[in-house]
């Protein structure tokens, strides 16, 4: 089964975002972490417990972090330097890891392997052993998403594959850029294999009705959404400017995101 939509979506200007993408990075070089493993806070110079350096040595190969949330999400470093940052990420029981690869570019690419234990992901308390039963097995997959694209002549903005037990799947999405617009195609694929083949002669077109209605749906609000995209990133570029900074505004929302930005100064 393949299903494919094209568009054009109007251009908007970025900048006040992308400008954000080297205070980010410079904040990640310059954590400190106390002796019990928790990162300080910059501005306060507090240790808290959002993040923790489990082993080794910030940004040094072998380097393995723990960032709290609900569940737990573990990183151990492989590479980092001034080129490019390397990890792999994954849950606490490694139901699902992902080798993950960042440019340190303006606009950088990413590129992700994934792992995913289906059975283990699909169990739960409250129905064990069904739906685990039925996907058995592992997922895996590539993506690699390049957001140089949307500057320049444009190209392959996001190329994905993978399986997911009986099933294989794949998605592309393409852009040529102009001055004032994107115009954008995309394809996704999905074939099976043995039992898997019988279940997509059952199923592909119920899933092509499904995912054709969602492109289209896409289609119907892609100039509302650009108009609200291009609101924020004005009201972005202000905050920045009255936090002094793509630096000052990186800091505070990393550090203190419940205080209220800077009003506008009246002029």
């Amino acid at each position: 089964m393949k299903v494919t939509t094209s568009g054009v979506l109007r251009r908007i200007e970025l900048t006040s975002a992308i400008d954000l993408l080297p205070a980010l990075f410079q904040q990640w070089n310059d954590l400190q972490f106390d002796d019990t493993g928790r990162v300080v806070d910059a501005p306060a110079g507090c240790p808290i417990a959002k993040l923790l350096l489990v082993e080794g040595g910030h940004r040094q190969p072998g380097a393995r972090y723990e960032v709290t949330m609900e569940q737990p999400i573990f990183a151990t470093l492989t590479h980092d330097d001034s080129r490019r940052i390397v990890a792999m990420i994954g849950d606490e029981r490694r139901r699902w890891t992902a080798d993950v690869e960042i440019a340190r570019e303006r606009l950088p690419t990413i590129d992700l392997t994934l792992r995913v234990d289906t059975a283990a992901a699909a169990s739960s308390d409250a129905n064990p052993g069904r739906i685990d039963r039925l996907l058995g097995g592992r997922g895996a997959g590539q993506v690699r998403i390049d957001l140089r694209t949307i500057e320049g002549n444009g190209g392959t903005l996001v190329d994905a594959r993978g399986r997911v037990n009986r099933f294989r799947i794949s998605g592309r999405g393409d852009v040529d850029t102009d001055p004032a617009s994107w115009d954008v195609e995309a394809a996704l694929s999905v074939a099976g294999r043995g039992l898997g083949t019988v279940v997509m002669l059952l199923a592909s077109r119920r899933l092509r009705r499904y995912f054709t209605g969602r492109f289209q749906q896409f289609w119907l609000t892609a100039d509302s959404r650009i108009t609200r995209a291009e609101s924020a990133l004005g009201e972005l570029a202000q905050t920045v400017a009255r936090e002094g900074g793509e630096t000052a505004f990186v800091q505070r929302a990393l550090w203190d995101p419940d205080r209220e930005p800077r009003p506008p100064t009246s002029g």
